[in-house]
């Protein structure tokens, strides 16, 4: 069996690596209160081993993770903060595309209307998603009173991604531990297109492929839900299998799924491309304490 060890280095300016179970020198010196506060919105996945499909064992490093998908009203406070600075060019950059919903209604209420506050942002580029990272880094070491160079703010890298989706299940195919998409009661435990089944697939005589049809009349959800639903794993993560899809470290990669995936397509290990900014994928930061804080 091959084993690989993750470094972080590999994708910032400095190694660090976090202690099993705990995050780390600088999060131990911060006050009881601050810590209660921070837990709010972040969990901790602590450090262990990911066995990946090509027998690959990666250790990752521990690391806080936001519960869930970064949204509507979350991104709305960062581009207000853009807006405030009078930085034309980066405005432009993490500007939202919400014509790429190919619907007005929604091109015209999801990204503004308080009704979608709690719904995950999509239609940014990975540009921006690492702009709004660069960002929450400053808030939050202005929040916890933590100098800006003893925490840093990114997207994760595949394996941690994966890692943190199980949820401590090794060898999980979703986020919940098991294999079916649905839980003993019948109800769906993900957002995706439920309509994609053996109903919706047809044998093209002229073509001799197969071919998806009807997906709409039978669909669940035909775009995101809010970021907080369904129920989290194990780890406190909401939705890392469908609604939408995250981006990683790797621009041009979204892992687990979105609202219009299948679901064999919604897995922990699925991936999908991208190249522009599009409806379907979304994103959320992890967060490292590195160091003593004082």
């Amino acid at each position: 069996m091959k084993k690989l060890t993750l470094f972080l280095a590999a994708i910032i300016s400095f190694s660090f690596a976090l202690p099993p179970n705990n995050g780390g020198p600088g999060w131990e010196e911060l006050p009881k209160k601050k810590k209660k506060q921070f837990t709010k919105s972040y969990v901790y996945i602590p450090s262990g081993k990911l066995m990946l499909e090509n027998e690959e064992e990666v250790t990752v490093q521990g690391f806080f993770m936001y519960k869930t998908e970064i949204t509507n009203l979350d991104y709305q406070e960062f581009v207000a903060h853009v807006e405030k600075s009078g930085d034309k060019e980066l405005l432009e950059k993490v500007r939202i595309k919400p014509d790429r919903w190919g619907d007005e209604n929604l091109a015209k209420l999801y990204h503004t209307h308080p009704a979608y506050h709690t719904y995950p942002v999509v239609n940014v580029s990975h540009e921006a998603a690492m702009e709004y990272c660069k960002w929450l880094e400053g808030m939050l070491a202005k929040t916890y009173e933590i100098d800006a160079s003893k925490i840093n703010v990114r997207l994760p890298v595949k394996e941690e991604w994966m890692y943190a989706a199980q949820g401590g299940h090794q060898y999980a195919p979703y986020p919940w531990g098991g294999y079916y998409i649905r839980n003993a009661k019948g109800c769906y435990l993900a957002n995706f297109n439920r309509a994609i089944g053996e109903h919706s697939v047809t044998f093209n005589q002229e073509s001799g492929e197969y071919e998806v049809v009807n997906i709409t009349s039978l669909s669940g959800r035909m775009y995101t839900a809010p970021a907080e639903s369904y129920h989290p794993n194990d780890y406190g993560l909401y939705n890392m299998s469908g609604n939408a899809a995250e981006m990683i470290h790797e621009a041009g990669v979204a892992m687990g799924g979105s609202w219009n995936s299948t679901g064999y397509d919604i897995r922990i290990s699925s991936s999908a491309t991208y190249e522009t900014p599009t409806p379907y994928v979304g994103f959320r930061p992890v967060v490292t304490f590195l160091g003593d804080i004082n």
